[in-house]
Formats: C-alpha cells, sequence, structure tokens
C-alpha cells in the first residue's frame, strides 16, 4: 500500500538555513521563515507543490530600486508608490523625463566579465508598458532584450547572448529576467521603451525618445545571480543576500520500504538548467552515502543506480522540457528496472543489482551529493513492490 498525506509536513525532514520567499494560493509573494517548506501556486491559484531550490545570492544590495541608492538617466523615482507583488506599498515608479534621450536606472551589483548571470525583475504597466534590460557589461547596446508587460511577451533583442523569459505573476506584475555571459564589467539598467521594437536598432540611438515628463512603469524586486536561470526572489536593504538551499528527505522506515523490490512514482517539474550540464534530482533512495543509491534525474529524464560504488543500471529518455510538469514511475528489482514518464516506457534494464543498505528516501536531490531539483514537487508515492508495465502506464497517463 502507498503511504499518502495531504500535507508534506507530516512526513518529510526539512532544513533550510534562512528565510525564503513563494507565491502562494492567494497570489501574494509570502516569506517562508527557518526550516519551513514551501508549497508554491501559480499566478493562477493552481498548486505548483513543495518548492526545491539550491543556495543563491542576491548581488544588488537594493533590491527595491530604492531611489537614493540606484542611479538615473533622466529619469525620475517615486518610492513606494504602488502595491507590490508581496502585498506591501514598496513597488517604486520609474518616471521619464521631458528630454530627448535614453530613459533608465542603473543597479548596483558588480558585474565580472566572462561570468554568466541572470537578472531578474518585477514590472507592471502604467503609461509604459515595455522596457528593456542592458548595459554595456550584458551585450551590445543595440541588442537590448525587450519585455511588454501589457502583453506578457519577451524578445531577445536579436543577440545570441541573451536568454529570456517572462512569468505572470498576477494582479498585472510579471517577473522578467534575462540570462547572459558578461562581455564587460559596467553594470545593468533598465530603460523605458515608448513602444515596441521588437528587432535590434542599427545603434543605441534607435531606443532615443522624447519623454512627455509623466509617463512611467512600476518596478520592484530586483535581483542579480551568479547562474543560468533565476530563483525565488531574495530581498535584499543595502547588501547582499544569501537564500540557504532547501533539503528534505525522509527515513524509509517510516513508509516500509522493499529492500528487494519497489515502485517510486514523482510528479514534479523543474526550471531551466546549465545546458544540460546540470543535474535536477526529483527523488533518490540511498544508505547516506553516494555508492549505494537510485535515483531519478528529472531533466534528464533518467533512472539510473549504484551498488557498490558501480553503476548498476541507467534508463535515460530524452531531455525533459523545463517549467513543464510530468508524471514519472521508476521499477527496482534485481535484474529489472524501468521507467515510463506521462504513459510512455521510456525503457527497461534487465540487469543488475539493487542498491544496498538504503536508508532514506531523499525529495528534489540526488541523496548526498548535489544536483537539486529546482523546481516543485506536487507528488510522490511509493509502493512496496514491482507494479506492472500496465500499472506503471496508468499511473503516470
Amino acid at each position: 500500500m502507498a503511504l499518502t498525506s495531504g500535507n508534506y509536513a507530516d512526513l518529510i525532514t526539512f532544513t533550510r538555513a534562512s528565510s525564503a520567499t513563494y507565491l502562494d494560493s492567494d497570489g501574494i509573494l509570502k516569506t517562508a521563515s527557518t526550516n519551513e517548506p514551501r508549497i508554491e501556486y501559480d499566478a493562477d491559484g493552481n498548486r505548483l507543490g513543495l518548492l526545491v531550490e539550491e543556495s543563491r545570492t542576491n548581488l544588488e544590495s537594493y533590491s527595491l530600486v530604492i531611489d537614493a541608492n540606484w542611479g538615473k538617466s533622466d529619469t525620475t523615482i517615486t518610492n513606494n508608490a504602488i502595491t507590490a507583488p508581496d502585498g506591501t506599498t514598496t513597488a517604486s515608479l520609474v518616471k521619464e523625463t521631458t528630454v530627448t534621450s535614453s530613459h533608465r536606472v542603473q543597479g548596483n551589483g558588480i558585474i565580472l566579465t566572462g561570468t554568466t548571470y541572470t537578472f531578474s525583475v518585477y514590472a507592471k504597466k502604467k503609461e509604459r508598458s515595455v522596457f528593456s534590460i542592458g548595459g554595456a557589461g550584458l551585450f551590445g547596446a543595440s541588442e537590448m532584450p525587450e519585455f511588454d508587460v501589457d502583453n506578457g511577451v519577451a524578445y531577445n533583442g536579436g543577440t545570441g547572448n541573451a536568454l529570456v523569459s517572462i512569468q505572470d505573476v498576477g494582479n498585472g506584475w510579471y517577473r522578467c529576467s534575462v540570462t547572459y555571459t558578461a562581455t564587460g564589467t559596467s553594470g545593468y539598467i533598465l530603460q523605458l521603451h515608448d513602444s515596441l521594437k521588437n528587432a535590434p536598432p542599427a545603434s543605441a540611438s534607435g531606443f532615443i525618445y522624447t519623454g512627455d515628463g509623466s509617463s512611467g512603469m512600476y518596478f520592484w524586486g530586483a535581483q542579480l545571480e551568479a547562474a543560468s536561470f533565476p530563483t525565488s526572489y531574495i530581498p535584499t536593504s543595502g547588501s547582499t543576500a544569501t537564500r540557504s538551499a532547501d533539503v528534505a528527505s525522509i527515513g524509509v522506515s517510516e513508509f516500509g520500504y522493499n529492500q528487494s523490490e519497489g515502485t517510486l512514482f514523482v510528479q514534479c517539474q523543474h526550471f531551466t538548467t546549465e545546458s544540460g550540464a546540470t543535474s535536477a534530482s526529483a527523488v533518490a533512495l540511498d544508505d547516506g552515502s553516494s555508492s549505494n543509491r537510485m535515483w531519478y534525474y528529472q531533466n534528464k529524464g533518467q533512472w539510473i543506480g549504484s551498488s557498490g560504488g558501480v553503476t548498476q543500471f541507467s534508463i535515460h529518455g530524452s531531455d525533459l522540457a523545463e517549467n513543464t510538469e510530468v508524471k514519472a514511475s521508476m521499477v527496482y528489482s534485481a535484474d529489472d528496472f524501468a521507467l515510463y514518464i506521462d504513459g510512455s516506457s521510456v525503457g527497461t534494464d534487465t540487469a543488475g543489482s539493487v542498491a544496498v543498505g538504503v536508508t532514506t528516501l531523499h525529495i528534489g536531490k540526488a541523496g548526498v551529493s548535489g544536483f537539486t531539483l529546482n523546481g516543485h514537487i506536487k507528488s510522490i508515492r511509493y509502493y512496496p513492490r514491482r507494479l506492472t508495465n500496465a500499472q506503471l502506464q496508468e499511473l503516470t497517463s
């Protein structure tokens, strides 16, 4: 019989050595206390599941886009102008002046040439609804990615150096991000546009226009991470700040683990990973070491195991799309291993031993090693027997 629960906290041992933010069911960005799990929802109130992330640092020391600490060029900033995604009146209004120029503000994070960064910010339309993220340290001045927060669309600006994303977080707010490898050390800017370009102009002058002195946009929650994808918002107010990693596990004695055979089921999704170089693990069974373990790589669609430090089986399908929820079932039994994803068989392995001495089921991590999921886990089930292939197909459909 599968062990089930409507509340993760009833079963798991969970730690995180810092607070952390998440989007709650009411559409408000909340803060979870130290060691408190985060059950996250999307902007429409749909449950995504347990959020599990690696440790990250926000290198932007003033995340609220505070007037006295962000540089301005032909703009004015009004603090506390509107309700922010976290329900507080802390979002800033960035407004253009009447000069003919580029209208922008500049952040404080330190950029190092050759390092990959992801910059993200929450934006909401007012009179203006299009802006770009750029800077000479990011990519060419004529290639700045654009974001249209009226229609929820992002454009990479014609540059191959940048990856862009936009996420609806509710109440007219969008979280906009750009990932790039820095080509210089100058800072990043948020630049207002009078219209959507959707193509790189011939030069930086293509982003210049005459302001009317009253139009602008709302911004909040700026974040600079030395990584290839954004993670949950980390607030700062004068210095950089670090969110600790989420660590979740269940002792196998809690659910009647069967050493000889069994079936794992997980419903989950992962964020972007570094061009496939990083493995995002959803679940893992191990003995406290990396020598005896069985684990499922969500981004690779892979079920793999080792015993005595030797790989015993490996079933690897196609890489799975990021930010897309899947259902996966994994079977283990001597000389009988199988993986099903979304109703289809990924493959089988008919030669290998089951990992011995298993003590722990890790959630969102490949056991004692890294490979954090960086995503959501909606459901986990364990069956102390080898389900039939027909049952595996039905379970994941």
